[in-house]
């Protein structure tokens, strides 16, 4: 086994810069094609891209691959199976073109066409699996081929599921110990659901499960595919509420509208929250814009 204690990788680790990729990018595009290549080989389990998520590790996984591995020979295929829409974009091209520029890495994209209507079976090959759900895309079928083919995979695929709904994520967040505001669910679907006992209405407090809620408070659908998230205020402010939306073009890109309606929705099942104010701007990674109930943007 090799061992890179003095080079400049472990350096760069051990005067703390906390990040090896400053000193040892190479060696993780090293690591990435051997393991695309031949994850079995080197004693990595299907799916453990899943777990790249500790940077200490990735490094020393680097360090263990064999001096007399092959990491010359055919090109890594990283297939991207997605919908159109997602594929295609800008952001993702540019994405793949950068990825292209080494050697050893090439791009597939999995046409909309044969994922929709072709068997897993009759699905491009590819080392290395890179999908994600969004509207209409088969996730099964997805999960079918990774276990039919074993490609080394990138991101979680059964996870998606959990995505998907609201509920499971946050429940999830509170496992996990992330902040949260306060909320609670609504489930209409529940078998024990009492409409008069668990959701009670009144001018600006809404009680959920006995739980109450003063306005302003959300109130967004359990799916995560369901966008029409409401932001309800309190008499004091003029009542109402705020709808936000996915942007729609015919509107002016608007992304929400005010509706003077104050009732909730009697139908579906939705989670409610404090409304968390944050100056009318979205975080997004480090990055601020301005938020859709202040913009409707």
């Amino acid at each position: 086994m090799r061992s890179r204690g003095d080079g400049p990788a472990a350096a760069a680790w051990q005067e703390g810069s906390g990040h090896p990729l400053l000193a040892g990018y190479m060696d993780m595009v090293r690591l990435f094609c051997a393991l695309c290549k031949d994850h079995h080989a080197l004693e990595f389990q299907h799916g453990d891209g899943d777990h790249w998520h500790d940077w200490t590790t990735i490094y020393r996984r680097a360090d263990a691959i064999p001096d007399d591995y092959d990491d010359e020979g055919k090109q890594v295929v990283v297939g991207i199976c997605a919908m159109e829409k997602k594929s295609g974009s800008r952001p993702m091209k540019e994405i793949l073109t950068r990825l292209e520029e080494f050697e050893y890495i090439k791009c597939l994209i999995f046409p909309e066409h044969v994922i929709l209507k072709e068997p897993v079976e009759n699905w491009p090959l590819c080392d290395c699996l890179i999908s994600f759900h969004s509207k209409g895309f088969p996730l099964e079928k997805a999960i079918q081929y990774s276990q039919l083919r074993k490609p080394f995979i990138i991101n979680n695929l059964q996870m998606q599921y959990t995505l998907q709904d609201r509920r499971m994520v946050y429940r999830l967040l509170e496992r996990e110990g992330i902040d949260l505001p306060r909320f609670a669910i609504l489930d209409r679907d529940a078998p024990d659901f009492v409409e008069e006992r668990d959701f009670l209405e009144s001018d600006d407090v809404v009680e959920i499960n006995g739980i109450t809620f003063n306005k302003p408070f959300v109130e967004k659908p359990v799916s995560a595919e369901d966008h029409n998230i409401y932001i309800y205020y309190p008499s004091s402010a003029g009542g109402g509420s705020q709808r936000l939306f996915r942007k729609v073009a015919e509107i002016g890109s608007r992304s929400s509208v005010y509706s003077p309606e104050s009732r909730l929705r009697r139908t579906g099942s939705y989670i409610y929250e404090n409304f968390m104010p944050t100056d009318g701007t979205d975080v997004k990674v480090r990055r601020g814009r301005r938020g859709p109930p202040a913009t409707g943007h």
